[in-house]
């Protein structure tokens, strides 16, 4: 074996005899690997350093009358660039979304790959031990780009520094150009910020009882100059307390009205068999994996299979004053809903549906309504420009966009999938907000919806569907208390029960 401080390339880089016969169309990024498209020949050569594509081609040559010896996917790889753009809105470099292999990144998620050398492939089966990454030091990007592209997480792999060992795998045993990382380390992956009302209490209580001198723990927040109410509004927000429930989650059981089957079905995108959420929230928040299908997806309005229209119109006696379209699964977990509400003294309209499905051009008009008469977005400048950043930044936080640069375009959402539905609380959230605007003059629209999330926090609707929700396979969007997304847990373990009210 060589010494291991040897600089790369040596000399069991391999030639052919007719050099007349160098293609450079075979030299593409990732091909640098023992299986690839190319054929071998056995004469043993140097590397040229001053003619790089005959010496690569060489290289890849060579290579394939060793590859017999390769029986598994998985090696231990040492990172020899790492070309992650630190604007995490770039595209990759040399990597076309459109044709990517990488399926998560062609559809839009914020991924990113090293090239990797693997000594094990590249070395002639020189192991990691034995592996000096100093010897990587005299690698050209030319050679490097021939190498392995390797994929994770952007968040993890811009981490990643040159000579950092990690696992892979490649997903094709036919093909060494394109893989996946096995060990992610999950401290570098950002921590999604979540507030969990009931927990905090908890602890406020806990730590009271452990120091009875300390502050105790502050009332709900109260909304100053709130809008006066409408006799109606007053009926509905004056609700007494919600009957209090064990969580759905803790027992483990959905309401019999939970169809995960009716999700699965084709988009525009591809098959979607995504048939929940891992209990961790709605469509486009929710950290579970689809089995099949992009996490965020859309549905044109037109999907079909063997049982039927995935969008269809929804009942008269789920919809607020209008007539709506929306997921088929949706529907008979939101009447179930509608009936226990009823069942617990919520009367109606509370908890009517009066937004669901929209297809890509129906949101992306209304983002540019609010963008520009809401959030001020200037007119005189693309909305995707310097100048609107900010407002951007603003609406997009209340308001899907489709055409988000950020994911590649036409990304869907729990109203692009039809399984979002915005609910009747007791109020109209957009004429609450105006009025407290009114009251408040100089209150950006931003941040009279976080007034009108603390005014409901204290409101019987509100609480009511925190409680019971998540057992017709429903989560909120935390921002919005009227924005819940149909998404039932896939966990295996919940399971529907035959029961026509919560006990």
């Amino acid at each position: 074996m060589s010494d291991p401080k040897e600089k790369f390339p040596q000399p069991h880089i391999q030639t052919f005899d007719d050099p007349n016969n160098i293609t450079v169309s075979e030299l593409v990024p990732g091909v640098l690997n023992p299986i690839g498209p190319v054929h071998g020949h056995n004469n043993i050569a140097r590397w040229d350093s001053n003619d790089i594509i005959t010496s690569s081609i060489n290289v890849v040559r060579g290579m394939i009358d060793d590859s017999q010896r390769i029986t598994t996917t998985k090696f231990t790889g040492v990172v020899a660039s790492n070309p992650t753009p630190a604007n995490e809105h770039d595209d990759l470099p040399d990597e076309l979304r459109e044709i990517s292999k990488d399926i998560e990144y062609k559809l839009g998620h914020a991924r990113s790959y090293c090239y990797i050398y693997i000594p094990e492939i590249h070395m002639y089966n020189r192991t990691p031990d034995t592996f000096d990454p100093s010897q990587l030091d005299d690698m050209d990007m030319a050679s490097i780009r021939l190498l392995p592209k390797i994929w994770g997480p952007r968040d993890f792999v811009k981490e990643l520094t040159p000579g950092s060992f990690l696992e892979v795998e490649f997903t094709n045993p036919k093909d060494f150009t394109y893989g996946k990382f096995t060990t992610i380390n999950k401290s570098v992956l950002p921590r999604k910020k979540t507030f969990d009302f009931k927990r905090n209490k908890a602890r406020d209580v806990k730590k009271a009882a452990k120091n009875p001198n300390a502050k105790k723990a502050s009332a709900p927040a109260t909304v100053r100059n709130a809008p006066d109410l409408k006799p109606n509004e007053e009926k509905l927000l004056s609700l007494p307390p919600p009957k209090d429930r064990p969580s759905p989650k803790s027992r483990n059981l959905y309401h019999s009205s939970v169809n995960k089957a009716l999700l699965i079905g084709p988009s525009p995108r591809g098959h979607i068999d995504w048939t929940g959420c891992g209990g961790r929230g709605t469509l486009s928040m929710s950290g579970g994996k689809p089995k099949s299908g992009p996490k965020k997806y859309y549905l044109k309005g037109d999907e079909s299979d063997a049982s039927g229209n995935l969008i269809i119109t929804l009942p008269s006696e789920v919809c607020y004053g209008r007539i709506l379209k929306g997921h088929r699964a949706v529907v008979e977990p939101l009447k179930a809903m509608l009936a226990q509400a009823r069942a617990d003294g919520l009367p109606d309209p509370l908890f009517k549906v009066y937004s669901c499905w929209r297809d890509v051009k129906q949101q992306h008009e209304g983002f540019k309504y609010w963008f520009y008469s809401k959030y001020g977005g200037k007119k005189e400048f693309p909305i995707y420009s310097r100048q609107n950043a900010a407002a951007y930044r603003k609406c997009r936080k209340y308001n899907g966009d489709p055409f988000d640069p950020r994911h590649g375009g036409k990304i869907g959402g729990d109203h692009m999938a039809g399984r979002g539905v915005d609910l009747f609380l007791g109020t109209s959230q957009s004429s609450w907000c105006a009025r407290y605007q009114k009251n408040n003059p100089g209150t950006p629209r931003g941040k009279s919806i976080e007034m009108f999330k603390t005014f409901m926090e204290s409101k019987a609707s509100y609480q009511w569907l925190k409680i019971n929700a998540e057992f017709f396979g429903f989560y909120n969007y935390p921002a919005e208390p009227w924005h819940w997304c149909y998404n039932p847990d896939d966990r295996p373990e919940r399971s529907d029960v035959p029961l026509e009210v919560i006990p």
